[in-house]
């Protein structure tokens, strides 16, 4: 199995286990749930040590897009974080 079969593959799980396609995934539809999807496979692909541009093409995106994706995956996490620690909520550290 090369690479990219690999990635395409960790990709379609993560597509599954929200009822998409790889093929919605890669595709330019923008829905606020698909997109959210598509950022948690660039951020799997961002801690298997591949480079923006690298994910780009994976994902079939310009490389900015990816830049995007991670700024507001780390945002949400905050955010997330900062719910839990105003309502008093014990939480485990992220690391980054």
């Amino acid at each position: 199995m090369t690479p990219r079969e690999r990635n395409l593959a960790e990709i379609d799980a993560i597509a599954e286990l929200y009822d998409y396609t790889v093929d919605d995934i890669l595709g330019k539809n923008k829905t606020r749930t698909l997109s959210a999807v598509r950022r948690t496979c660039v951020v799997m692909l961002r801690d298997k040590g591949y480079s923006t541009t690298e994910i780009g093409r994976i994902m079939k995106r310009d490389h900015s897009t990816i830049c995007y994706a991670l700024a507001k995956y780390e945002q949400e996490a905050r955010n997330a974080l900062s719910e839990h620690e105003f309502k008093g909520i014990q939480h485990v550290s992220i690391a980054a």
